[in-house]
């Protein structure tokens, strides 16, 4: 009797309800849970017994999908894959933010499943582990088709005739949402298409204002370029401690020379361990006694990964203040807070100007 196409295509393996899979001997306890949920909604037969006799196949994507999941969050990692001393999977964000919260709690992060120390160098890649996710099917969000986890990005962002898309109008008003499908007969009878000049120009006026105030500010940056005097400095901030009775996080850098006076770099850390959403706010601090007036503007350091926002602060400081406001970091919003808190040193660049008030 030849075999089922259907099954032969389908990628199965067989599994008997009596003998536990060798894959899941060693498995932390919540994953041991997670497989055999999976077992016995696979074995479970339409009368709602399980069968003794015949072993029921398992699709191997989702048997695979159940093993090589985070051991912390037990979803897929979307990217990087790391794995602890003992073998143990973790997604980068878990791993993050495990090494973010022993930073926060001035302990020494351990694996949560077999308790084991870890840092960020005992803690290694596993490229294998993350070839074999990205070759796992995945349904996309808005046709539900399974795609490949290396090409749901580019399927979901261009290639999904379901995925939700603006009007090209959008700019002069047109709010409507929609599939990509949907799209042309939308824009052929879209309404913001046959307005008036002056019906559109309240729109275009709100565009243009938003436009100036960010060509105010590059136009600013550029006129701080032409001070009589600049000086840049890549700074290394370095995680202390307070003396309190319960030591408190942040962050210092090096001194540093600056127009003839000694500066400081000082940050400290918005949230603790159990906050969801964790920052920065810094200060910068003169060191010698002396009245000076400067500028100055944060920007991405050749030798770290931190994008800042382009703000420029001031602050005149006296021999009766010698600290800047403490103000918020200006740190972008696409980076991850528990990355910087679980790096050995924050590095970023600190562009000083002097000369004009």
């Amino acid at each position: 009797m030849e075999p089922n196409s259907e099954d032969v295509s389908a990628a199965t393996v067989e599994v008997s309800e009596t003998t536990a899979p060798e894959g899941e001997r060693g498995e932390p306890a919540a994953k041991k849970l997670c497989l055999k949920r999976s077992y016995a909604s696979e074995w479970q037969s339409e009368g709602g017994e399980c069968s003794r006799t015949t072993a029921t196949t398992v699709k191997l994507e989702k048997r695979l999908s159940t093993v090589l999941c985070c051991t912390v969050c037990l979803d897929l990692p979307l990217s990087t894959i790391f794995q602890c001393p003992n073998g143990h999977l973790m997604c980068a964000g878990c791993l993050n933010h495990l090494l973010a919260d022993g930073r926060l709690k001035n302990e020494m992060p351990t694996c949560p499943n077999c308790r084991i120390e870890i840092t960020e160098s005992l803690c290694m890649r596993n490229l294998a582990v993350e070839k074999a996710v990205s070759e796992l099917p995945t349904k996309c969000k808005f046709c539900q088709c399974d795609v490949p986890r290396c090409h749901i990005g580019k399927h979901e962002k261009d290639l999904c005739s379901d995925r939700l898309v603006s009007c090209k109008y959008e700019k002069i008003g047109c709010h409507w949402q929609g599939t990509s499908q949907k799209r042309v007969d939308h824009e052929e009878r879209c309404a913001q298409a046959r307005k008036t000049g002056l019906e559109i120009m309240e729109n275009l006026e709100k565009c243009s204002t938003d436009e100036e105030t960010k060509f105010n500010l590059y136009q600013s940056i550029f006129a701080l370029l032409s001070y009589g005097r600049t000086s840049i400095h890549d700074l290394q901030l370095r995680p202390r401690r307070t003396d309190d009775f319960i030591p408190e996080l942040f962050y210092e850098s090096n001194r540093f020379t600056c127009f003839g006076k000694d500066w400081m770099l000082r940050s400290q850390v918005v949230g603790n361990e159990k906050s969801l959403r964790r920052g920065f706010t810094f200060q910068l601090i003169l060191t010698t006694k002396s009245n000076v007036f400067v500028k100055f503007i944060f920007v991405r350091s050749p030798y770290g990964d931190l994008d800042t926002n382009p703000v420029i602060f001031q602050h005149e400081f006296t021999q009766d203040s010698q600290e800047s406001l403490e103000q918020d970091l200006p740190v972008s919003q696409d980076i991850d807070i528990n990355k910087l808190l679980a790096a050995r040193v924050v590095s970023l660049r600190l562009i000083m100007f002097l000369g004009k008030t």
